[in-house]
């Protein structure tokens, strides 16, 4: 008797990840998001001791899910301390020489700038190292921008006294 071939077909599913359009069965599943911080320069290289210097923190997530439990930690060089984050929502505290923002829930393809306003106390110059860093709850796809680290010169004038009226 002559054998019957039998051929099985097996269907695989289609998975679009820019319009999240699922087959039967999702072709994987994921629970890693692609969260990244970047940082400004300082607005200005040159401070009067006792006052402020300001630069930005920008956070993003870029995957297709929301991170949760989102904070950013940035390690603030000797001699500068927190007067400042914008806006209030960042939740941003100093402890220790370490500003850190409670984002709490971070949705996908959001972006937010943190605008830190800082002190500078009197003698602070020269080449300073600021880290900052963003982590969540879940695991990060792309951890390699999760940290960002930048070297810059800051130059403090003295401040000056106002001559007395005559």
């Amino acid at each position: 008797a002559p054998k019957t071939l039998r051929k099985t077909v097996i269907f695989a599913p289609v998975y679009d990840p820019w319009t999240l359009a699922i087959g039967r069965i999702p072709a994987f599943t994921t629970t890693q998001v692609d969260l990244s911080i970047d940082k400004t320069e300082p607005v200005s290289e040159i401070a009067v001791q006792g006052s402020t210097t300001q630069y930005s923190l920008i956070a993003r997530n870029a995957s297709f899910l929301d991170a949760h439990d989102v904070t950013v930690e940035d390690v603030l060089p000797a001699g500068l301390s927190l007067a400042s984050a914008q806006p209030p929502e960042a939740n941003c505290s100093e402890s220790g020489g370490i500003v850190i923002c409670d984002l709490g829930d971070f949705a996908s393809a959001e972006t937010l700038t943190i605008t830190l306003t800082l002190n500078v106390a009197p003698g602070t110059s020269g080449f300073l190292t600021n880290s900052a860093s963003i982590t969540s709850r879940e695991q990060d796809f792309n951890p390699a921008n999760n940290i960002i680290t930048v070297n810059h010169t800051l130059a403090v004038a003295a401040a000056t006294a106002t001559p007395p009226a005559s």
